[in-house]
């Protein structure tokens, strides 16, 4: 067995055989008329393994017990995502009739708000009322497609009908009871 045989294969980089880490010699079996390596072997003893702390019972039920949590926290993390998935769905309401009464108290704007000026570039209706907006007023129409008309304030007594006139500000709901 030999290492490198003189003239027929370039030498090793740099010139010399790598040192092991255990300060050895590695040898390369040539195989004959080739210039590559079979196999290596190592001069050196290699340093012996601790195989009682490789295979002992308490590091194998650690990773029987790793592995089972990682698998719950998987499976927690899947279901989360399924109900959040199905509560996004769930809590989208269907289109409103618009010839149904509905809940419009946070389109109006009573008269005296400071922003009241700015209600029609913000799509907002504007209410003279002596509740303001402090009552829930709904109307028939979604504002959209169809424009809300037949709105009514909830008082004391009932609802009261509100009534629409055009002045100089935009379009105002008068509380008239």
């Amino acid at each position: 067995m030999s290492v490198r045989p003189a003239g027929k294969c370039p030498a090793y980089p740099g010139g010399h055989q790598p040192d092991t880490a255990a300060g050895g010699v590695m040898e390369y079996l040539l195989a004959p008329g080739d210039c590559r390596p079979v196999k290596q072997r190592h001069t050196a003893p290699r340093p012996a393994r601790l195989a009682a702390a490789l295979r002992s019972p308490a590091r194998s039920t650690h990773i029987v017990r790793a592995a089972a949590v990682t698998r719950a926290l998987f499976t927690v993390v899947l279901i989360w995502a399924a109900m959040t998935a199905v509560a996004a769905g769930a809590s989208a309401q269907p289109a409103a009739d618009p010839h149904q009464f509905s809940d419009r108290t946070a389109e109006f704007i009573p008269l005296g708000a400071p922003n009241a000026l700015a209600a029609r570039d913000s799509g907002k209706q504007l209410v003279l009322s002596p509740h303001g907006t402090r009552r829930s007023i709904v109307c028939r129409g979604n504002g959209s497609t169809v424009p809300l008309y037949d709105c009514s304030q909830e008082d004391g007594l009932g609802w009261a009908p509100l009534h629409r006139k055009d002045t100089p500000v935009g379009e105002v709901w008068i509380y008239f009871p």
